[in-house]
């Protein structure tokens, strides 16, 4: 550099650029040497995250693979990332309990039927053996005969209600139509006092209650209340049936002042072929209640039981009136009291 001076002198003056430049290399190679760290661990979080967050596909797809060998135990171990590959484990891991659960209710739903059509069965086949070998009298025949339609019509009411609850587990579209509850109710009420005239049913309605829904399906849930209601209490006890709307709900109750349930057999009330006190008396295949709770939420309703030792029994069923007007259709008379 050329520095001008006071005398006309021109004096050059040179500056060492060595700290310069090694500066400049030492900040170039640290830059360098962090883009390049930088780089790395950015991939490696990359990687560690894709890992993480795959993961669970890659065990989706192990126990996928587990299942159809067979091991139907195997499940999809969960993160807690909240990521969508966990939402997809959990999810998996929740399909193969609720078909498992199915699998099992099939399995126990199979043999119970099994072991309830093993008896009528095995009568009808043992009759037939007699008849065959010539060991019947003749006075006998008329009456193994009517023993073979009696384990005939048995196995047909058995059969037709596994076909209903297995239309109703898999969603068939039920009728809907305006359905009078008090209607019903008074049928059940008449067909009461025809099966079982010494018993007293007490039916209290508040004029028509008119709900959507299948008919004779709902004819049904009535009748099998009714019925079950007389069946397991004793020849003393009374019944009550009350239809009743409340809100945009109709609210049928079958009440009986009989021997009542502990706690653990009422939770139990509702499972297929399933009697509280099997020693009893074979009164139907345990399938009447079953078919009450299909039937009821198949139209979109709920039904409770009640119970208490000593208490009688108390079941409630509620379903959608779904805006229909409570004057639809005319109601049959209804007496209060029919013994």
């Amino acid at each position: 550099m050329l520095v001008g001076t006071s005398k006309g002198h021109e004096v050059l003056l040179a500056i060492p650029l060595v700290h310069v430049d090694a500066t400049t290399r030492r900040l170039m190679l640290a830059v360098g040497v962090g883009a390049a760290a930088a780089i790395v661990v950015m991939t490696a979080a990359g990687w560690w995250l894709m890992r993480l967050g795959l993961r669970p596909i890659a065990e989706v797809t192990d126990v996928a693979d587990a299942i159809s060998g067979g091991d139907r135990s195997r499940r999809v171990r969960e993160a807690t990332s909240g990521t969508e590959a966990s939402h997809l484990a959990h999810a998996f891991n929740v399909m193969l309990d609720e078909q498992q659960a199915i699998e099992q209710r099939l399995r126990r739903f199979l043999a119970d039927a099994s072991h309830e059509l093993r008896t009528p069965v095995a009568a009808i086949g043992g009759f037939t053996d007699l008849w065959r070998q010539g060991a019947l009298e003749e006075g006998q025949v008329s009456d193994v005969m009517r023993r073979i339609g009696q384990e005939t019509a048995r196995m047909r009411v058995l059969v037709q209600d596994m076909l209903l609850l297995a239309h109703l587990d898999e969603g068939r579209p039920l009728a809907r139509e305006p359905v009078d509850l008090s209607s019903l109710v008074a049928d059940a009420a008449l067909d009461a006092k025809a099966t079982h005239p010494s018993r007293r049913v007490e039916v209290e309605v508040l004029g028509p209650n008119v709900v959507l829904g299948d008919e004779a399906r709902l004819r049904q849930v009535v009748a099998n209340l009714v019925s079950n209601a007389l069946i397991h209490t004793g020849p003393e006890a009374m019944v009550w049936v009350s239809v009743e709307r409340s809100e945009d709900v109709g609210v049928l109750t079958v009440t009986d002042d009989g021997q009542g349930m502990p706690a653990e057999q009422a939770a139990r009330a509702f499972d297929r072929f399933w009697r509280a006190n099997p020693s009893r008396g074979r009164h139907g295949a345990g399938l009447g209640l079953s078919i009450v709770r299909g039937i009821v939420e198949a139209h979109g309703g709920s039904v409770v039981l009640e119970s208490a030792p000593g208490e009688g029994t108390k079941v409630r069923v509620t379903l959608p009136a779904n805006g229909v007007s409570p004057g639809i259709g005319d109601s049959k008379a209804l007496p209060s009291t029919l013994t």
